[in-house]
């Protein structure tokens, strides 16, 4: 079973990251032994960033990012975790939401970002 939370907005520091979003968070736990048995709990955290940059043109636009952090809750709760982070991979915030909705809807993992990336826009 899952569940998926809400989002959040958190500004960050620096001059690189203007906004980072909490679209969803989806936690698996191991009630149908889904998980490998040492795992109690899989937690997936989605993020949009967003930041401004200018074109070729000195116009200003927004690029977006995205990053799936994912926290493996094991028997000993021990927590491994696992992140992945990919910066300007579209100025379109409509086509990176829906993006990221097909990402959280296959509960894609920190470790394959890259290779869906790759096939739906050739970033990486």
């Amino acid at each position: 079973m899952y569940n998926v939370v809400g989002s959040k907005d958190k500004k960050q520091g620096g001059s690189l990251m203007s906004n980072k979003k909490l679209i969803a968070s989806v936690s698996l736990n191991n009630e149908k032994e889904l998980l490998p048995k040492k795992f109690k709990e899989l937690n997936l955290e989605y993020y949009v960033f967003e930041k401004s940059i200018n074109d070729e043109a000195n116009r200003d636009l927004k690029s977006y990012g995205i990053e799936i952090v994912k926290k493996e809750i094991l028997d000993e709760n021990i927590t491994i975790v696992e992140r992945k982070f990919v910066d300007d991979i579209c100025v379109c915030e409509k086509w990176i939401k829906e993006l990221v909705n097909k990402l959280i809807e296959n509960t894609v993992t920190p470790v394959s970002l890259d290779n869906i990336l790759e096939d739906a826009v050739g970033v990486v």
